[in-house]
């Protein structure tokens, strides 16, 4: 269903807007995001984890979806010189504390790869985002469900043949930790001054990646 902002009614879908979309203040725009991102992922992804079953994996997919949003998001909070850097600065500003400093021993088997990874932010980016991006697969480290014996959300995993050690997720509370995460950096749009760095940046990518579209053909 269409929501109506500033007495005008919007669907979520730029080239649909494009009319009136150019149009919102920055907080409306805000609401507009905020409307968008629920009915394209939220509710989506709500819906897509209803699909779990024994024949049915659906965590990998699950993994690579918040991946993808959080990489999304950060670049409309940060401007940072690297994809990378603006999705490392997103999880360790929102998300649980175990991702905000290297508490854990992490070794990055693969250094000389783009840069060496050793927060576990750092690790998810490199080998979850990564990994399941371009190879179907958590290249380094993965995911453990309590029920198989995870005993923290976060922890050094043995998965080399060697003592070294990789990140390991529990998936469903990375869900949980997202979703928390989503309504802190919306609260902190809301509330960001007029003129403050996050308003600048917010009206900046949204300006490059919603008011390019002007035609209704492609939403």
């Amino acid at each position: 269903m269409p929501i109506e902002i500033a007495g005008q009614q919007f669907t979520g879908f730029p080239g649909l807007d494009s009319v009136h979309l150019r149009n919102l203040n920055y907080r409306d725009r805000i609401r507009w995001f905020k409307y968008r991102f629920g009915r394209v992922f939220l509710t989506p992804f709500a819906e897509f984890r209803k699909l779990e079953r024994p024949d049915c994996y659906i965590w990998l997919c699950v993994v690579n979806l918040v991946c993808s949003a959080i990489e999304a998001l950060s670049r409309f909070q940060f401007e940072g010189s690297s994809d990378r850097d603006c999705f490392v600065q997103f999880v360790e500003k929102y998300f649980a504390p175990a991702f905000q400093q290297p508490k854990l021993s992490l070794y990055d088997p693969r250094p000389e790869k783009g840069r060496e990874a050793s927060t576990s932010a750092e690790h998810l980016y490199k080998y979850f985002r990564s990994g399941l991006a371009h190879s179907f697969c958590i290249e380094w480290g993965g995911i453990l469900h309590r029920e198989d014996g995870a005993l923290n959300y976060i922890f050094a995993a043995d998965t080399s043949p060697g003592a070294e050690k990789s990140l390991g997720v529990v998936p469903r509370e990375l869900v949980d930790d997202f979703l928390s995460a989503i309504n802190l950096f919306f609260r902190a749009l809301e509330a960001a001054s007029p003129s403050s760095p996050l308003q600048v940046q917010f009206t900046k990518r949204f300006d490059e990646v919603f008011l390019t579209k002007a035609g209704p053909s492609i939403p």
